[in-house]
């Protein structure tokens, strides 16, 4: 420092402000700023997009006063010429420069002069007519020192240790001094971008549209503080985008290392959430000035999100954990060298939940509000995602919430073409979105591709399943052609095994080697594993929306009709059709009954309430014959009954009232038709979306369970009248349930009884992951209908069956 104020003149005070140039400057960005955020929630961190750069710049920098830059010019003109091929003929003069050179090493190792280190940036630029940073760029190699310390600046931390924190004289020399060495030789634009990013990291993503504080917070400030902060952070940010944006203009190759810079540097899972959210933030701002990373960003957020995901696990009860962790029995651990209590397991594992959920809610809500900004067409986005799905989404098997991105662009979609329904049921026959007519023919294709791996096959019909039944976007007529074209699979591999010896020596050879007896069940559920995941898809559509489905078949099966019987219309080619053709969109009972009645039984092992559901609609709706209805309806009731009784090992002591039934479904659970044995260890990936803050997103395009006979006006009397007779009736006691009394013990003993019944015979929720469900073995003997069960008459039968599917149905929220 000495070194530098002997070889210049002295310093003379600053006469020109540049503050107040650099104001005036960006005097229409901040006429633009809008007040701070405050939302009621003080944690919640929010994102609105921007949707331009205008606001991202860097101002020109202001020279000194010639008296002042001139001695400042010549020096660092004499310090890098002693450096260069081309040094001082004068022993004397070369050594002074040499000392100057180092002088100024010195200066940006301490940064202590940050008004002497500004003219510098600038005299880099200006002195000797510009040749100064000629020589710089052509003896690189001999400046390698003085360019690591430039690159490993931050501007803005030096001139915040200073008392002018708010002067960013600095920061505009040292930035516009990095854009003009990237500009003359490209091969300083890694370390320059490394540079801006590292400084981002660290940096707000305050922009003009959003003003919110992240990893600057501080409670403790008083709100006029906090405002200053806010105005700092833009400014920061502000000049460093458009640092950015210039770099990436001047050297256009740029744009293809900008994704691998953002990829590297993205923040662990275990980094606290402030960290992520702001990464993010700064990722979504970039993609407005590189639109061509917007599919590898997009990707990488997904991902990111993803292995949340999957640490977060749902047990069947609705328990959420973190996956991999183990419990303690102890109830505390004392700390040897205090005495004091120190947390538990349970309540570090609790925590661990509540920051893994946080981090995934907060990322899911960014990702969601980057999406709704529609910067590129909701089209172009499906495009970008979709191949991540198929890559990632699809074969992660426990994978929650993050699928749900490609269920809300296609309700996006949806209402950009003004087909949003307004209820759940009021469905316009005619009209039919496009993302979601081609996601479900994506999925439709993916169920049928013999080439793909059987596991992502079954996968696939997963999906098809849960998205036909959940998304309000998808069509009656999509949802129809849906079932029709997973029934014409289920049809072809019936004819494959036609007979049970066929089906027999199928397992044989899946299962040599592996042993008999109790694994003969398993083993035809996992050699056959794929048609019954299809079958229960179709059963689970139909359970959604059987009734809409039947109605719009009969409909187009009557319109088809009508035209053959109009002559007139035969040769009329230009004529419109409203159904699609009968072929297309057939479930008719013919196809349930053969379907239902192989001996496969693809009803037997499919999800217990899908099952039960299935029957009603199909008693209702006579979508199988009455014979083979009574069989599957006794049979229901045998597996039923026997898993009620046998596999949980406790015997019911009380029962749950109406008004009990209420109150559970009002106030939680997993929710959704997921309830009862599993035994293809199935999941819907669709099920409830239970992230709270980024729910917003998805619950207006979300079909809620209600059941697809709750507005029938005969199943409504039947089941309320089930239901007010849900206390035990010697017309619907049935073996397995004579045990069930009700409670003439004292409040306290009534819940425990009530819970005892909770944990012995309610069949919870299916788990979103499927990693507990357990495997429904049973002795195919035992199932085997009698002639005195075919004596039970059938009414009885439907009518417990709709007094166990009121019991066992609960909805989310």
């Amino acid at each position: 420092m000495t070194n530098i104020n002997e070889g210049v003149l002295a310093q003379s005070q600053e006469t020109v402000d540049l503050e107040q140039s650099m104001e005036s400057a960006k005097h229409d960005a901040d006429a633009d700023q809008s007040q701070l955020h405050e939302d009621a929630d003080e944690d919640f961190i929010s994102w609105s997009a921007c949707t331009s750069m205008d606001w991202a710049f860097v101002p020109k920098s202001d020279l000194p006063v010639k008296e002042e830059y001139d001695p400042v010019e010549k020096f660092v003109y004499d310090a890098m010429r002693a450096r260069s091929t081309n040094p001082f003929t004068d022993a004397e003069q070369q050594k002074t420069s040499v000392l100057g050179y180092k002088a100024i090493l010195d200066l940006f190792k301490q940064q202590d002069d940050l008004s002497m280190l500004t003219k510098i940036f600038l005299a880099f630029r200006t002195s000797g007519g510009g040749r100064t940073l000629g020589m710089m760029i052509a003896d690189s190699k001999r400046h390698a020192a003085l360019f690591h310390l430039i690159f490993k600046m931050d501007p803005f931390t030096s001139e915040e240790k200073s008392a002018s924190s708010s002067d960013k004289m600095l920061a505009d020399a040292y930035l516009n001094f990095v854009i003009a060495i990237v500009s003359a030789n490209s091969i300083f634009l890694t370390p320059a971008m490394n540079m801006l990013w590292r400084c981002l990291q660290n940096t707000d993503a305050v922009t003009d549209a959003d003003k919110q504080l992240i990893i600057h917070k501080d409670d403790s400030k008083s709100k006029e503080e906090i405002e200053t902060i806010v105005k700092e952070q833009f400014e920061r940010n502000s000049r460093l985008h458009g640092t950015l944006m210039k770099i990436l203009e001047l050297v256009p190759k740029a744009n293809s290392e900008i994704y691998p810079l953002l990829a590297s540097s993205f923040p662990f899972k275990l980094k606290p959430l402030a960290t992520q959210a702001n990464y993010m933030k700064q990722c979504f701002i970039v993609l407005n000035y590189v639109p061509t990373a917007r599919q590898n960003v997009l990707e990488l957020c997904l991902d990111k999100c993803l292995e949340i995901d999957v640490e977060i696990r749902i047990a069947q009860d609705g328990k959420v954990d973190i996956d991999d962790t183990k419990e303690d029995d102890d109830l505390f651990i004392m700390d040897e060298e205090t005495g004091t209590t120190k947390e538990t397991p349970l309540e570090i594992e609790n925590r661990t939940v509540d920051e893994m959920a946080e981090k995934l809610d907060t990322l899911m809500y960014l990702t969601f509000q980057n999406l709704a900004a529609k910067l590129i067409s909701t089209q172009d986005l499906y495009k970008m995602i979709i191949p991540a799905f198929d890559s990632v989404i699809l074969t992660t098997h426990r994978s929650k919430f993050v699928q749900f991105v490609i269920f809300f662009l296609c309700g996006l979609d949806n209402d950009a073409d003004g087909n949003k329904q307004a209820s759940n049921e009021n469905d316009d026959e005619n009209t039919q979105n496009i993302l979601s007519r081609e996601f479900a023919a994506k999925l439709i294709d993916l169920v049928l591709d013999p080439l793909n791996p059987s596991i992502n096959r079954q996968s696939a019909a997963c999906y098809l399943a849960s998205f036909v039944s959940r998304s309000k976007a998808v069509c009656i007529s999509t949802a129809c052609e849906a079932v029709s074209a997973i029934l014409r699979f289920a049809e072809a591999y019936m004819d494959t095994y036609h007979t049970e010896a066929l089906a027999r020596n199928a397992r044989r050879g899946a299962t040599a080697g592996f042993g008999s007896g109790l694994q003969s069940n398993s083993s035809k559920v996992s050699t056959h594993s794929l048609f019954y995941t299809v079958c229960q898809a179709a059963f689970y559509i139909m359970c959604f929306r059987g009734k809409q489905c039947i109605q719009y078949h009969k409909k187009a099966i009557d319109y088809h009709s009508s035209l053959d019987n109009h002559v007139e219309n035969e040769d009329d080619e230009s004529h419109i059709l409203l159904y699609p053709e009968s072929s297309f969109i057939d479930i008719s009972s013919k196809r349930w009954t053969r379907l239902a009645s192989h001996h496969l039984n693809p009803l037997k092992y499919c999800l217990e309430s899908v099952r039960g559901e299935f029957l009603l609609l199909s008693d209702r709706f006579e979508l199988i014959d009455a014979e083979t209805l009574n069989k599957l309806i006794i049979e229901d009731r045998k597996m039923a009954s026997g898993n009620k009784t046998g596999s949980q090992g406790k015997k019911p002591t009380a029962i749950r009232t109406a008004a009990t039934l209420e109150k559970k479904r009002m106030t939680g659970g997993v929710g959704g038709l997921g309830r009862g044995s599993n035994p293809l260890d199935s999941f819907f990936p669709f099920d409830p979306y239970l992230l709270r803050r980024s729910y917003f997103f998805v619950e207006p395009y979300y079909r809620h369970w209600i059941g697809s006979l709750a507005d029938d006006p005969s199943f409504q009397e039947s089941d309320d009248e089930s239901i007010a007779n849900s206390v035990p009736d010697e017309s619907l006691e049935i073996e397995g349930e004579s045990d069930f009394e009700d409670s003439d013990e004292d409040e306290e003993d009534s819940v425990d009884h009530e819970q005892s019944l909770v944990e012995a015979t309610e069949v919870t929720a299916m788990s979103l992951t499927s990693t507990t469900c357990s495997f429904f073995q049973e002795d195919e003997s035992d199932n085997e209908i009698t002639a005195e069960d075919m004596a039970v008459p059938a009414d009885t039968w439907v009518k417990e069956l709709k007094r166990a599917r009121a019991l066992s149905i609960e909805d989310c929220w």
